[in-house]
């Protein structure tokens, strides 16, 4: 489908934006005043988190093709479907008071990647010899 790229990008965007939120949370979190150790876990969390949301940024934006047509990009789409997922799932388990943009934009965001899969399925592409 000629759009698929588009919408690829789109999920770039989006998350290029979360990589500067989490970015502006992991300076905030650091002024914070908690115990050490868990303000140090937290920016650690933060920090890995961030990362992945940044890997997840560059796929989506720098190797569209790749993330759409190969075992490998498509496990990675897999990967940010369920990372927002459950991310917005947890606003219900896990947090005292659930933020419903939260929920919204986990879930949109998750939505959209699945929607790239079920547009973007069909034969993979085959492993080089």
């Amino acid at each position: 489908m000629k759009n698929l790229p588009t919408l690829l990008r789109l999920g770039g965007v989006i998350n290029a934006l979360f990589v500067l939120f989490h970015l502006f949370l992991g300076w905030q979190i650091h002024h914070w005043k908690l115990p050490a150790d868990l303000r140090g876990l937290l920016e650690i969390f933060n920090g890995c988190g961030t990362l992945f949301i940044l890997f997840l940024t560059v796929v989506s934006l720098g190797y569209t093709r790749e993330a759409l047509t190969t075992g490998v990009g498509r496990l990675t789409l897999w990967l940010a479907v369920t990372l927002y997922a459950l991310r917005g799932l947890a606003e219900f388990i896990v947090t005292p008071r659930v933020t419903p943009a939260i929920v919204a934009t986990c879930f949109v965001t998750s939505l959209l990647y699945g929607v790239i899969l079920w547009l973007a399925r069909g034969p993979r592409a085959q492993p080089a010899p």
